[in-house]
């Protein structure tokens, strides 16, 4: 058996590949590290080839990070693909948790790893796909048997360019009936990012939750009015409020600012009308 780990890379963080290396994880099985860099130029391939050789570069395909991962895939030789983010850290037992899991679950063709981030949060701002109890098939750290996701899942949707390719993956694993099995051990560090642009970003991902929705209609829910205001409340109050000093009020007015144009584009996002992602993008500008 063998193992292909694809890291679909922008700006490639030293500290991810660095925990990939062979003499940290120490695998009980062959495995290869595939770096997808979209990076134009790429700084990542001249740190790889001058400090990490054993690790695979090639280009990406410069449309978005489901096509990235999908190129990642091509040049894998592995029986089973490791997805992992570029600014997550691996950890040291990473490698050998994943072929433990194959080893005893012989039937699962899926797993999900755990996500941890690397302290408190101290900004309204920063942000980190946190997943401790599975569920949530967050693909900066998932496995999946290749021949599965290429015959069977036929890849990402690379319609998703910049978010939701792991959620409609997921679906699409569900639909099929696959159970995902959790791993709490096979876990990886995703240190808190600061948001650049939210407000623009969190209109743009309302375009691939629009195509997420037409796609997977049971996604789709229509709160009642007191639900509406509980969640309102939960986020005035509970997160907010209750973190107002402890985060010194470092970005809280862009944060509400946030919260509200996400609320706006998501009921826009439930639109039919809206449905096709060009008539979606000529209503934006």
């Amino acid at each position: 058996m063998f193992i292909s780990v694809v890291i679909p890379a922008y700006n490639l963080l030293e500290d991810c590949i660095k925990s990939l290396s062979p003499t940290v994880q120490n695998p009980s099985w062959t495995y290869e590290v595939i770096v997808s860099d979209d990076k134009v130029p790429s700084e990542a391939k001249k740190m790889l080839d001058e400090k990490y050789p054993w690790a695979i570069w090639v280009e990406g395909p410069h449309r978005g990070v489901a096509a990235n991962r999908n190129n990642g895939v091509k040049h894998a030789k592995g029986d089973w693909i490791v997805f992992i983010d570029n600014d997550c850290i691996p950890s040291e037992n990473l490698i050998n948790t994943y072929i433990k899991a194959i080893g005893d679950n012989p039937e699962i063709l899926v797993f999900e790893g755990r996500i941890s981030a690397d302290r408190e949060q101290r900004h309204f701002l920063e942000e980190s796909p946190i997943n401790e109890n599975g569920g949530l098939f967050w693909t900066c750290n998932v496995m999946i048997n290749k021949a599965y996701f290429e015959n069977t899942l036929k890849g990402f949707d690379e319609n998703f360019y910049m978010y939701g390719e792991d959620v409609d993956i997921r679906e699409r694993i569900k639909l099929d009936g696959q159970p995902i099995l959790f791993l709490k051990d096979a876990f990886v560090i995703h240190p808190w990012r600061l948001q650049k642009h939210p407000v623009e970003i969190a209109k743009q991902k309302s375009i691939m939750v629009n195509y997420l929705y037409n796609k997977h209609p049971q996604l789709v829910k229509h709160p009642s009015l007191f639900v509406h205001l509980k969640n309102e409340l939960r986020f005035y109050i509970k997160y907010v409020l209750f973190n107002l000093i402890p985060f010194r009020g470092r970005g809280v007015f862009k944060v509400i600012k946030v919260h509200i144009v996400t609320n706006k584009y998501e009921k826009m996002a439930l639109d039919e009308s809206l449905s096709n992602t060009e008539n979606w993008t000529k209503f934006y500008k």
